[in-house]
């Protein structure tokens, strides 16, 4: 393909896209377009090509909303080469859920294959979330495949593909009872304040990831509640049973009932070992997460500290109770996010204006629409 490009940094005011709070936010519009003109230029397009491209396209596609109507018009002629060069690419991915699932993925989602430096992590993964036909859940197809979508791939761990009704789904507004074990090593006078600093610092970076993306609301809210109780009265902080017990016989605490919330996540910042988190998946709520002191904390836990922690509870280990494995994207910066978001199906790959996770017809799909009960946890 031959692309004839222009600068329209000059001719357009240095565009819409820069008109941003700082010239850091500024510069990254700017580094993206010129990353994508990189890649266009190429006189043939490679797999890895087509990986970035993709990437690209997926970045572009905020400052589609944001820009000037010229730039727009642009962007979009952009957007559709973008979308043709890397079109190989998710129709084998297409190809690849027809043939090992037997399921119809007219619009999958695709991004760029993982290319890390340990063995078995240079695969493709691609995920499905389609109607289950209960409310709240959803068929949960993962594939990990050759970075051209053809083939399965064996990751690190050993998966090549799996599915299940996976419960809960990666959407909606949950309650989250958070118990913060205090210690008086690492857990300061402050440490409820910072840890609610922390929370809101969550929820703002998913209505910021909607704001970015033109979506009415948040897809993922939290409802948090937090208690702090003396690492003492916890004996088996590991175990929903062991929590929801030692809640239950400490004066302060006797009136919670764990039963009431979806989520129940334990942060443990135990000087004392080094440890770091889990989130064994259940279909039944409440949900478990439980997260120890990973970074071996041994002074009371700063704002950053807390920071962190509430990234690796409400991010990471959360993440795997809407079905994330390590081996989803071993590698590459999502940040805020733990994965790619393409694979919660928080983007809309089928162009029809709703997120995939939201979508009655995920996917392209030619389906009945689902109650509406289904579209959004309550």
């Amino acid at each position: 393909m031959r692309l004839g490009t222009f600068n329209v940094e000059n001719p357009f005011d240095r565009a819409k896209a820069m008109n941003q709070e700082t010239w850091k936010e500024g510069r990254e519009a700017l580094d993206d377009f010129h990353r994508l003109t990189v890649l266009t230029q190429k006189d043939s397009y490679s797999d890895k090509t087509r990986s970035g491209l993709m990437m690209e396209k997926e970045n572009l596609s905020m400052y589609h909303r944001t820009v000037d109507q010229t730039l727009r018009i642009i962007l979009a002629v952009l957007l559709t080469l973008v979308g043709s060069a890397c079109t190989s690419i998710c129709d084998n991915v297409r190809n690849s859920f027809q043939r090992e699932f037997g399921e119809l993925v007219p619009r999958p989602a695709c991004p760029p294959a993982t290319s890390c430096t340990n063995p078995g992590t240079d695969h493709l993964t691609t995920t499905a979330y389609l109607p289950a036909g209960v409310p709240g859940e959803r068929r949960l197809l993962v594939m990990h495949l050759t970075s051209d979508g053809n083939n399965l791939q064996s990751t690190y761990e050993g998966r090549t593909k799996y599915e299940r009704n996976q419960k809960p789904i990666p959407t909606g507004t949950f309650n989250l009872l958070t118990v913060l074990m205090t210690y008086d090593q690492t857990v300061g006078v402050n440490g409820m304040t910072l840890l609610e600093q922390a929370q809101t610092m969550i929820n703002e970076q998913h209505a910021n990831f909607a704001t970015g993306h033109g979506y009415s609301s948040p897809l993922v809210q939290f409802v948090f509640t937090n208690v702090a109780v003396p690492a003492s009265k916890i004996t088996d902080p590991r175990s929903l049973v062991g929590v929801r017990d030692a809640l239950g016989k400490w004066h302060e605490t006797k009136q919670l009932n764990v039963s009431d919330f979806d989520f129940v996540v334990v942060l443990n910042p135990d000087p004392s070992k080094v440890e770091g988190g889990s989130a064994h998946w259940s279909q039944a709520s409440p949900f478990f997460v439980y997260v120890g002191n990973y970074s071996n904390w041994q002074t009371n836990l700063t704002a950053s500290d807390f920071g962190n922690l509430a990234r690796a509870a409400y991010h990471h280990e959360l993440g795997h109770h809407w079905g994330w494995q390590h081996d989803w994207t071993p590698c590459g910066n999502f940040d805020p996010f733990i994965t790619n978001p393409v694979l919660f199906g928080w983007l809309d790959t089928d162009g029809d204006g709703v997120p995939e996770i939201l979508d009655a017809c995920p996917y392209g799909r030619d389906c009945a629409p689902l109650p509406p009960t289904d579209l959004r946890v309550q």
